[in-house]
């Protein structure tokens, strides 16, 4: 039994680009080398279109299990929990939303680290615990500008996917490049 962690930007211009070769990638994970555990981080887009795939994936694989990595005071739920919180969520907001539903949660909120070094320590911690990694590497991505310690200039923050990247590749995982597989 494997698993495998996915990682992408925050923000995709192209989603619907990626969601057939993502499929077909899970998929052959799932068939061919034995994966059945798909660690998730939150926060982007790239992990909605991830989820998205998984969920089609597991009415077709029962046997696939999904992991949620949290960190900070990030917030998703267990299945047998999700029904409850559902109905809260529809009692108090006025938009349609559907919580995502995890086999099970990492919360690494205990890990003293605050802001971008939290996120950094979460997928340093979801390649380790993996034998596979899932990239989405858009080389123009920059992340949106934000105001950096108070300061009245705004600044590019660095990815996470690349530094993310560097460590799994450093730590010699098996890594596939999405982007390899867009026409």
């Amino acid at each position: 039994m494997y698993s495998c962690s996915l990682f992408g930007h925050r923000y995709i211009d192209t989603k619907e680009d990626l969601y057939q070769p993502l499929f077909n990638i899970m998929e052959n994970l799932i068939i061919q080398k034995n994966v059945s555990i798909f660690n998730f981080g939150t926060k982007s887009e790239f992990y909605d279109i991830c989820y998205d795939v998984f969920m089609l994936l597991q009415k077709k694989y029962k046997h696939i299990k999904s992991e949620c990595y949290l960190c900070n005071s990030e917030c998703e739920c267990l299945k047998n929990e999700s029904s409850k919180y559902q109905n809260i969520l529809d009692k108090i907001s006025k938009l349609n939303i559907r919580l995502k539903e995890f086999d099970k949660i990492n919360n690494l909120s205990s890990s003293n680290m605050s802001g971008k070094w939290a996120y950094i320590k979460r997928n340093q911690e979801m390649i380790k615990n993996s034998k596979v990694c899932i990239f989405y590497l858009n080389q123009d991505y920059e992340p949106p500008l934000k105001n950096l310690y108070g300061s009245k200039i705004l600044f590019h923050t660095k990815s996470g996917t690349p530094i993310a990247y560097n460590y799994a590749f450093k730590l010699r995982k098996s890594i596939i490049v999405l982007n390899n597989y867009l026409n």
